[in-house]
């Protein structure tokens, strides 16, 4: 499955904003190849994410190579040989508009009822089901409430 997780290199909007962002966006993003059974490769305090369907990969790296994306649109580079910087994940590049759910990531810190509500009122103004994933790796369809 690709996420792309929201949060992930600490930009400092809030929650709502990163929401809205990310779903208007009209700029590829840098996401996150997760397999069954094996822990995300990213940072434990990210506690949402973006699923994309499949048919929005732009680039597939087999490991987490440090992309850049240059502002013209034509370049994405990696910045390290594939391998070199291990985190556990492979580097995926999407297209912002293949966006199929909400994942909410089990372990860490619990998320505020605050912020819970927001997923909420965005699922729906969205229309994105939510999911949460497991620490196997599972994906399991949730309903706040």
């Amino acid at each position: 499955m690709i996420i792309r997780w929201l949060g992930a290199f600490g930009h400092g909007s809030d929650l709502q904003e990163s929401i809205n962002f990310e779903l208007s966006r009209s700029t590829i993003a840098c996401a996150e190849e997760v397999k069954k059974g094996a822990n995300s490769g990213m940072h434990p305090h990210i506690r949402l994410g973006l699923l994309i369907s499949q048919s929005g990969i732009v680039r597939r790296w087999s490991s987490d190579v440090w992309s850049e994306y240059k502002a013209n649109g034509k370049r994405l580079r990696k910045t390290r040989d594939e391998g070199e910087a291990y985190s556990g994940h492979n580097e995926i590049w999407v297209n912002p508009n293949h966006v199929i759910g909400f994942i909410l990531r089990a372990g860490g810190p619990a998320i505020s009822a605050s912020s819970l509500n927001i997923i909420k009122l965005a699922s729906k103004k969205y229309r994105l089901p939510i999911y949460k994933l497991n620490r196997a790796g599972e994906l399991l369809k949730v309903r706040i409430s």
